[in-house]
């Protein structure tokens, strides 16, 4: 770091580091102060479950008194917990490292995306491999003309520019600047018509960058003015960043998740030799593993309320995962090293040995699972024995789900592995009405099946 805050790569670790030094480094030319990290938990912002972002580490520097044409850009590892179904079907992360990099103050849309441009060209994404999609009009909103037609000034062509309504960006809630939010895309394949566009969900593009433009001031009855102070947010996953550089489609193709998914495959295999671990199981493994390296790092311990539970509920997933595997539960620290080692040290992620003396803490997490599951297998047995039915026997196991606390993908495999028949139909409707009784409550006579 020189003292003027420019970034230069050899400030930084190589490895998964050394995209960020680049990226880092583009716009510390620009200008930008680097920010050091901080904790994964928000210190004295509660309106979020943890930090997910630079700009809402920052709220106080944002709403501040500082000149405009003051900037910031720092990496920060973030923890998102509403998106876990999504895990390994999709790009999802459950923790990620976000670039963010803001500007106060009024400024042209130009301005903020050449300075976005030059810092991706460096990192080996340039402008002609780059699609967009900017906010269309909705109720109660503007369209962001102004960015389609900046980028089109700039040389992007017509059909790499897209346009979908979408909810404005306030990520200072109640109050705070608002504004549209510009999705920045790579294209890391083929078009799969003439038709294609950077709507079409192909496989063809992948969204990977963020950019909020924080113009506009709401009032209190509604209406939208200029903003006195407006902001200017560029954000994304170096995760992201580093699929569309490589045009890797899957979220683990890329450091630094591939060697972290390499590492709990050998664990795996090794642990329980039979067919293929499926993707979707593997990059569960690793997101949550090292999620929970975090979690831990951060001081957290499983517990049944707010972030412990959050905790707690990764931690269950993942033995979850490894039984259905047909591994054992005391398989989990060691995954959880292996997909934390390849992030370690990194930006406040931790060290090996800071993850190793702390996750003992899941002895008895590991433990409780454990004995769960045995009396479940019992019940399983008698269960099998009564159940006339392939519908009988989901019954059954939904009351073994409920009473004993084994989950289903744990008693699902089971069923595969005695080859007894499941009705599949009666599964999904008990599933539906599972999740309806978790978002209303039960209704007048019912159970809570949760």
């Amino acid at each position: 770091m020189t003292e003027s805050g420019v970034c230069r790569p050899d400030d930084f670790r190589t490895g998964f580091a050394g995209l960020a030094a680049v990226l880092l480094g583009g716009f510390g030319r620009a200008g930008y102060e680097f920010r050091p990290h901080g904790s994964v938990r928000a210190p004295d912002w509660d309106t979020t479950l943890f930090v997910s972002g630079g700009i809402q580490n920052w709220r106080s520097w944002v709403l501040g008194s500082h000149a405009a044409g003051a900037g910031r850009v720092g990496a920060q590892w973030c923890v998102r917990a509403n998106r876990l179904d999504d895990i390994g079907t999709s790009m999802a992360l459950t923790s990620f490292c976000m670039i963010s990099a803001v500007r106060l103050g009024a400024r042209s849309r130009r301005e903020t995306l050449e300075e976005l441009m030059a810092a991706l060209e460096e990192c080996g994404i340039p402008l002609s491999r780059l699609a967009f999609i900017t906010t269309a009009p909705a109720a109660g909103r503007l369209s962001d003309e102004e960015s389609a037609d900046t980028l089109a000034a700039m040389g992007v062509s017509s059909d790499r520019i897209a346009a979908r309504a979408h909810r404005w960006a306030q990520p200072f809630r109640p109050c705070g600047p608002t504004g549209p939010n510009l999705f920045v895309l790579a294209e890391i394949g083929p078009p799969c018509s003439a038709r294609c566009s950077p709507l079409c969900r192909c496989g063809r593009f992948l969204h990977f960058w963020n950019c909020e433009f924080l113009d506009y001031a709401r009032l209190p009855d509604g209406t939208l003015q200029r903003a006195p102070r407006p902001v200017a947010d560029s954000a994304g996953s170096l995760e992201w960043l580093a699929c569309a550089v490589a045009g890797e489609p899957g979220i683990t193709g890329a450091e630094p998740l591939r060697r972290a998914a390499d590492a709990v495959l050998a664990l795996v295999a090794r642990a329980a030799p039979g067919p293929d671990v499926a993707a979707a199981e593997l990059t569960k493994l690793v997101d949550h593993g090292r999620t929970v390296a975090l979690l831990l790092a951060s001081g957290l311990e499983p517990g049944p309320r707010a972030h412990a539970h959050v905790l707690r509920r990764l931690v269950r997933r993942m033995l979850t995962t490894l039984v259905a595997l047909g591994a054992e539960p005391a398989l989990l620290s060691p995954v959880i090293l292996a997909a934390s080692e390849a992030s370690a040290d990194q930006y406040g992620f931790p060290g090996v040995l800071d993850v190793r003396d702390r996750v003992r803490r899941l002895d008895d997490e590991v433990a409780g699972f454990t004995a769960a599951v045995a009396r479940g297998r019992r019940e399983y047995a008698r269960a099998c024995e009564r159940a006339g039915t392939a519908a009988d026997l989901a019954e059954a196991l939904f009351r073994i789900k409920a009473e004993r606390g084994v989950p289903l993908p744990v008693l699902l495999g089971w069923c595969r592995a005695d080859g007894r028949e499941v009705c599949g139909e009666r599964i999904a409707t008990l599933l539906a009405d599972e999740r309806d009784v978790s978002r209303h409550g039960p209704a007048e006579g019912g159970r809570n099946m949760t």
